[in-house]
Parts: structure tokens; sequence; C-alpha cells
């Protein structure tokens, strides 16, 4: 809990129109039953949010006790129309996609630390973000692109 009002304690301070979540958790045991995307909105103030579970639908982690919990999600002063994709043969394959207004459009994600999943995940939302900018969309893209083991894969993606 400490962390979490640090975590609101800079969002107080910082004061963003939106702010995206990875690996926020819904209240699992592990956490103390504690849903951290509540929580923040109870010391932000902040009147609009969203929360999906990270696993795609068909994926057994969204059942299982200690993943089931385990979500994407963001905080935003206005209400904003909100996308969810999810990618294909991947377990986190949760894309969000928020339209901040009718020229440019934010997505996060949270990619997989495998490599070749990892490349599936990025050709994907290469393709959704490539229909975007070619109907005149700025893309904001923002996550966890997990680069342990070096840029080669994200330096196609971002070409």
């Amino acid at each position: 809990m400490r962390i979490l009002k640090k975590v609101a304690n800079m969002i107080k301070r910082e004061n963003p129109d939106v702010c995206c979540f990875l690996e926020v958790n819904k209240g699992a045991l592990n956490r103390a039953f504690v849903n951290q995307i509540k929580e923040l909105l109870l010391f932000t103030k902040y009147p609009f949010f969203d929360m999906e579970k990270k696993y795609a639908r068909n994926s057994v982690f969204r059942y299982l006790p200690f993943f089931s919990s385990n979500c994407n999600g963001f905080l935003a002063k206005k209400k904003f129309e909100a996308h969810k994709y999810f990618i294909k043969k991947s377990a986190k394959g949760l894309i969000y996609e928020i339209l901040l207004n009718d020229k440019i459009s934010l997505f996060f994600a949270h990619f997989s630390v495998w490599n070749w999943i990892r490349k599936s995940q990025y050709e994907q939302i290469s393709k959704i973000i490539l229909e975007r900018k070619n109907d005149g969309i700025g893309i904001i893209l923002c996550g966890d692109f997990n680069l342990f083991w070096g840029h080669e894969t994200f330096q196609k993606f971002i070409k």
C-alpha cells in the first residue's frame, strides 16, 4: 500500500491527463485482495478508468488464482474512447488503444520476454498502428518492451 501511495502522490504532483498501467493487480490473495486501480482512484480522484485482464480471452492464465487478477489499465481525467485488442499466440496479449482526440491515438502493451513471441506481437501491433497512420492519426506507443537480449527485434519494429 505504501508504494501505491507514492504512485498516487506522483500522479497528483505531475497531474497527467492519462495514466497507463501494466501489471496492475485487481485484488488477488498475493496482493492482500487490494484492487490497485481502485485504490489509485481513491487517492487521486480521477473520474474515469478502465481495467482488463492482460491475458488473451482463451488463455488458461485468465483463470489461475495468482494470474487471474493481473491486468493492464488506465486512469483518465475525462472519458476517452478506448479499444482493446488481443494479440494472437501470446499469453500477455492485451493492447490498449486510447483515442486522445481525432488526431492522436495512445497505444500501450506489455510485450513478451520471449523474443519469438515478442516479434509476433510487434508484427501484429504494427498492422494496427499502420492502419491508424494511413488514416492520418498520430501515434504514441508505450509499454514494457522487455528488451533484455538486445534491440534487434525492436529496431525492425520501429522501422
